[in-house]
């Protein structure tokens, strides 16, 4: 049991450790408070679009493992490319109605000018719908040995990254928003 279950507890904190590595990088670097606070008003969008995509998920879970159990992968290619279809309808709409939407949202003007960065962010959910099949696939046929390898490990790998890349972009996001 602990063979099977073990490799579990890395795969479902590597979801913490790609939201707030981040956060723990700019707080390290010694970002501003203030600073950080308009990073997680901005990221919070971002945070909607996880919260949808973990809600799609387990609704079309039971469906891809009828359709996996009956080897009838023409369906599971079909449900995913609906999935990729709607989250990138969804992020694309997002983007080009973001800064209207922010608009309505936030009434803090010093915010409104960080709104493209919220599009990056919105944008990066858009691996969703292929992670659901690679997970669904390695947990119908109880290979789940292999998931942390595909979510905890580029987790450590995204906090290595962020501790390389951040101080350019958090430059970038203090000194000049994007454009949009």
């Amino acid at each position: 049991v602990l063979k099977k279950s073990f490799p579990l507890i890395p795969h479902y904190y590597s979801i913490y450790l790609l939201d707030l590595s981040d956060r723990l990088v700019m707080k390290v670097l010694n970002v501003p408070v203030n600073e950080i606070g308009n990073y997680n008003v901005i990221a919070n969008f971002g945070s909607y679009f996880s919260s949808f995509h973990m809600a799609v998920g387990q609704a079309i879970a039971p469906n891809m493992f009828k359709s996996i159990k009956k080897n009838d992968h023409e369906n599971v290619n079909k449900v995913v490319k609906i999935y990729m279809f709607l989250t990138l309808c969804l992020t694309i709409t997002f983007s080009i109605w973001c800064k209207e939407i922010l608009h309505l949202l936030i009434r803090n003007n010093s915010l409104l000018v960080y709104y493209a960065w919220s599009v990056v962010i919105v944008m990066s959910y858009n691996y969703r719908p292929y992670y659901v099949l690679l997970n669904q696939y390695l947990s119908y046929n109880e290979n789940v040995k292999y998931l942390p390898y595909f979510t905890f490990v580029p987790g450590i790998i995204n906090l290595g990254l962020n501790f390389i890349l951040m101080p350019f972009f958090i430059w970038a996001f203090l000194q000049k928003p994007l454009q949009g």
